[in-house]
């Protein structure tokens, strides 16, 4: 059995000054942040697809097939939503049609469960 004690790690990160506690959140100093941002990175440096984690926008939209989305409200355009989807979840979809920039044209399962949707997109696609 693994004898792990979060809380005293914890403590010991606030205490060298590597977290801090704001209100309800832990926050991480920039210089771990990108401490793990770099290990990340040489586990795949030239195909950021294949890291475990991603933190750029274009590494991790530009080649997204499969998006779950669970009462995600977005600001802004579409125009740069993944165009690879396949298969999109988006239960709770805030709009009451489909944003005429959403790139749509390789889906094959579009799940909309609980959403505000009317209609499914206005004028002519």
């Amino acid at each position: 059995m693994c004898d792990l004690h979060p809380t005293v790690g914890i403590e010991n990160l606030i205490d060298q000054c590597l977290l801090n506690v704001e209100g309800n959140k832990l926050m991480m100093h920039q210089l771990i942040q990108e401490m793990g941002k770099e290990i990340v990175r040489k586990e795949s440096p030239k195909e950021p697809g294949r890291r475990s984690r991603l933190w750029r926008h274009k590494d991790s939209f530009d080649n997204i097939q499969l998006l779950k989305l669970n009462y995600v409200q977005l600001t802004g355009n579409y125009k740069d939503f993944p165009r690879r989807l396949i298969w999109l979840c988006w239960h709770g979809f805030p709009l009451e049609s489909v944003p005429c920039d959403i790139s749509l044209e390789n889906l094959v399962v579009l799940d909309l469960r609980h959403s505000k949707l009317k209609q499914f997109w206005e004028g002519t696609k």
